[in-house]
């Protein structure tokens, strides 16, 4: 038991997430309608930022949101089911990620909940969305220019109007269609839109001053460039073209690069903001294992529709003494955890 508290204690004040226990009280607006945090350990407050929290009653710390609160961890205490969630505290200004489950019994009345300052995820999820809304407009306002994009097979995926102008076809016309519609027979016959594809392949862009056809088969000079386009791992996920009629040549040039330059700015900033929210997940999913298998109480994950184990934690086995191999793949009522299949089913029924 000594053993399993000092484990318990050196998880609990090392973990990386803010942990707290809170107990709900009755008072003057209602029963459970306040509660007092019993616990915490040390990164509740580098997550939270309200340090010394330990006997703080919730509507003595933060009155104005006490309510927003409340709602969200009652329903825990009083169903048990474990909940989570995403919600701002205000008083700080932190956007936190928060889970939340019950401890048994009900009668102590208690709830624990872990959580994570995600404040500069949302930051640059919010970052993230701001520039893909910006590169949508750049795009969709650049009627002088055509550019779409293109699978990894040279089937257009996208058609600005832009496109349509200069070449004349509607989108729903380009989409789905290979890119080489543009280009005139000789230089299909010569394999050129392959090989303007194998260079931006290689060399990450591809220059395309040439003859081009448009949709009533008139010929005109065309300057374009052909981008590569990665994934946030730097895999490639397809091309996209930026193609102007060259009629004044320097002016063309000039509007050409400016584009260029600022559309790869964009691509760059995407991969970044996707990357970091990508390792993030990977960072999150982990620390939630971590947590799982290493919390006090015994904690299972089960399939909805028959209760069938399908990982259970350290705790779990030794409170049981099931092994997790044998417990994975069955449920309770198989383990002879239940004496009465009605109890069973009253318990999912009370967790849905």
């Amino acid at each position: 038991l000594r053993e399993s508290e000092a484990k318990y204690r050196t998880l609990f004040e090392t973990m990386d997430e803010g942990f707290c226990v809170i107990e709900f009280l009755d008072g003057p607006h209602g029963p459970s309608s306040d509660y007092v945090h019993v616990e915490a350990n040390p990164a509740y407050a580098r997550h939270a930022g309200i340090p010394d929290v330990v006997g703080q009653r919730l509507r003595e710390m933060v009155p104005a949101e006490a309510d927003d609160w409340i709602a969200r961890y009652r329903p825990v205490l009083e169903t048990g089911q474990p909940t989570r969630f995403e919600q701002t505290l205000v008083a700080t200004n932190r956007c936190l990620e928060l889970s939340a489950f019950r401890i048994e019994p009900p009668e102590r009345r208690q709830v624990a909940v872990l959580f994570t300052d995600i404040t500069e995820r949302k930051r640059a999820e919010d970052a993230l969305h701001a520039s893909e809304e910006k590169l949508r407009l750049l795009i969709e306002s650049a009627s002088d220019h055509a550019i779409f994009t293109m699978t990894m097979e040279g089937d257009i995926a996208s058609w600005n109007p832009g496109a349509q102008k200069l070449f004349g076809w509607s989108e729903g016309e380009a989409l789905g269609q290979a890119s080489s519609l543009i280009f005139t027979p000789g230089d299909r016959e010569a394999g050129v839109p392959e090989q303007e594809m194998n260079t931006a392949l290689r060399e990450g862009r591809a220059a395309d001053d040439r003859t081009h056809l448009r949709k009533d088969g008139s010929r005109f000079f065309v300057s374009g460039v052909m981008m590569l386009l990665e994934d946030p791992f730097g895999a490639p996920r397809g091309f996209a073209k930026i193609a102007r009629d060259i009629t004044e040549r320097v002016r063309a040039d000039e509007e050409r690069e400016r584009l260029f330059a600022e559309l790869k700015h964009l691509n760059e900033t995407l991969e970044h903001q996707v990357r970091a929210r990508s390792e993030e997940l990977l960072r999150s999913q982990v620390r939630f294992q971590q947590a799982f298998h290493a919390g006090p109480f015994a904690a299972v994950i089960t399939t909805l529709d028959e209760d069938r184990f399908l990982e259970v934690n350290e705790s779990f086995t030794k409170l049981t003494g099931y092994a997790a191999e044998e417990a994975v793949g069955r449920t309770a009522f198989d383990l002879k955890m239940w004496s009465d299949p009605e109890d069973q089913q009253n318990l999912r029924a009370a967790l849905r």
